[in-house]
């Protein structure tokens, strides 16, 4: 009865560790979204991989908010992505999302608006060694 409850400790702990991501890896994700102030470009989107903190947009307009798996569909994310974020502002926003390939996280951005098309061109912008 004590292991049961020790492991099934352990796996909520290990669940909890890694940000919420769905990926194979033992590492740790989570983003840090820093808010803009007012009309001005000076929000930043960190990703936090394994205690270490990687800054993938300097200059926000926008706020972002971290999106569901369940959202991913609606927004063109890969259904293999571990994360994403979204922000919208003034009639025009990214997304940004991770996946992990070959020991890695790769990060892309798309930037979005209301217009017919709605998207733009999909680009990397950040790789991660795990």
């Amino acid at each position: 009865m004590k292991s049961r409850l020790l492991l099934s400790l352990l796996l909520l702990c290990g669940c909890a560790s890694n940000g919420g991501g769905r990926h194979g890896s033992d590492s740790s994700i989570a983003w840090d979204l820093r808010k803009p102030t007012r009309y001005a470009p000076n929000g930043q989107v960190f990703l936090n991989v394994n205690g270490e903190s990687y800054q993938i947009i300097s200059r926000a307009t926008a706020r972002y908010r971290q999106l569901a798996p369940q959202e991913f569909q609606s927004f063109d994310i890969p259904s293999d992505a571990i994360t994403a974020v979204s922000s919208w502002y003034a009639n025009g926003g990214d997304i940004l999302f991770v996946v992990e390939k070959s020991h890695q996280l790769e990060v892309f951005r798309r930037e979005k608006n209301n217009r017919p098309s709605n998207y733009y061109v999909l680009e990397k912008v950040s790789t991660i060694p795990l």
